[in-house]
């Protein structure tokens, strides 16, 4: 089966007072990995070939999600925002929903060192199966 996901982080590098490098989820299911970019951060890892929605595929959907990830002071995914369309409703839901129910990051930190809530936007491109 060919690679169905590929996300890439379109903020250069990591999200402000993140540590660099590609951020893992706390239990992602396995993925075909993206080559990673100078300065990138690799969010395949929180998709699996069996994430597809089956009514997508049936109906030929793919595209690229576009969204913003709100990150919560404690790391987690306080919110995901679709800002460019796949042009399929199911993809973009099930985007976001994978993000929020996967995604764990370490929290931004102000100059004092205290948690801040942080945010930075990402893309997956879903692709039908061969």
């Amino acid at each position: 089966m060919s690679l169905l996901l590929a996300a890439l982080l379109l903020a250069g590098g990591a999200p402000h007072g993140v540590m660099p490098g590609p951020k893992r989820p706390a239990a992602a299911a396995p993925a075909d990995a993206a080559e990673d970019a100078p300065g990138m951060a690799d969010m395949t890892p929180l998709f699996s070939n069996l994430d597809y929605p089956a009514k997508a595929i049936q109906a030929r959907e793919q595209g690229v999600v576009t969204y913003r990830i709100i990150v919560s002071k404690e790391g987690g995914v306080r919110d995901c925002i679709v800002v460019e369309s796949s042009g399929s409703e199911l993809l973009d839901r099930t985007t976001c929903r994978i993000v929020r129910q996967r995604a764990r990051f370490l929290p931004a930190r102000d100059a004092q060192g205290n948690a801040i809530e942080d945010q930075f936007t990402s893309r997956t491109r879903w692709v039908l199966p061969d």
